[in-house]
């Protein structure tokens, strides 16, 4: 089982006001929602009740937090939803980005996801404690901390160089802080188009080929950092203009520390060949996982 108690917490680990202010922030604005949907049930109904604010704009208040601190200006369309999160474009002056808006931790479940906290250390013994009991301050803490993640994680990799879009807030911890339940990151795409992932895409054999010589680069370079994605498959991974994108990457988990890490990268190795077996690609696994586990336990 994972521990969270440890006198030194990561970069931008849970502060044990933001609940409050996340509370507060509701109360002020109006319900978070619990699932999230189309665009119009993300702006403020007035038929609902008034606006608290000439300037709100927004029924969700993380993006209404967002707005007033300039992030964007406006809400464009919903690109996809899932489990966990559901992705809308958004603008902000000339340029579209992404708002990837996590659901309320009240129904997102937190099952099967030990080994991706696996050597991750929480300093706050109690917000340590409330995550191992599931609480509702557990559980609001727990998820704090995975968007946290997600944007720290995005920093490093972006100022590492790797393909991976970049984060529209930050890196200053107390701006991140700020942004609650909702990441925003550079479009990877044409205007407000994104690019698809590589699971929807068909490629040509030689396309096919360049997008598996990448992908394997990336895991690589992922290793060379000391780190594992922990779910690396085409699903989350873009293809745009022959070039190949990482994204999603709150799970990502440095294996310093963590007896999964070699585990997660062999299974990360045979999700990612699995994938582009569908593209026609076989490659020879066995040097290639060497190499990646050899390259992960030289940069632990």
């Amino acid at each position: 089982m994972p521990r969270y108690e440890d006198d030194g917490a990561p970069e931008g680990a849970f502060h044990k006001n933001r609940a409050a202010r996340n509370a507060a922030k509701i109360r002020r604005r109006g319900k978070r929602l619990k699932k999230r949907s189309g665009v119009a049930d993300l702006l403020w109904d007035e038929g609902e009740s008034p606006r608290p604010t000439t300037d709100t704009l927004f029924s969700d208040p993380d993006l209404q937090e967002l707005y007033d601190r300039g992030y964007l200006d406006e809400l464009g369309s919903r690109l996809r939803g899932g489990k966990e999160a559901t992705v809308y474009t958004v603008r902000r002056g000339e340029q579209w980005l992404v708002a990837k808006l996590y659901t309320d931790r009240s129904v997102r479940s937190f099952k099967d996801d030990a080994s991706y906290w696996s050597g991750f250390w929480i300093g706050d013994a109690r917000t340590a404690k409330a995550m191992r009991k599931g609480s509702r301050a557990g559980n609001e803490a727990r998820q704090a901390i995975w968007v946290m993640r997600e944007y720290t994680t995005l920093w490093r990799l972006y100022q590492a160089g790797l393909p991976v879009p970049k984060p529209a807030v930050g890196p200053e911890a107390s701006e991140l802080n700020r942004s609650g339940s909702v990441v925003l990151m550079e479009l990877i795409g044409d205007g407000d188009e994104p690019a698809p992932r590589l699971s929807d895409v068909r490629l040509e054999p030689d396309e096919a080929s360049s997008a598996w010589e990448q992908s394997y680069g990336i895991m690589l370079r992922l290793a060379g950092l000391g780190l594992v994605h922990g779910d690396f498959s085409t699903y989350n991974l873009l293809w745009h203009r022959g070039v190949v994108w990482l994204i999603d990457v709150p799970q990502t988990v440095e294996a310093h520390g963590s007896p999964e890490a070699v585990t997660l990268l062999r299974r990360d190795l045979a999700s990612l060949a699995t994938s582009f077996r569908r593209l026609g690609v076989e490659p020879d696994l066995a040097p290639l996982e060497r190499r990646l586990v050899a390259a992960l336990r030289e940069a632990m």
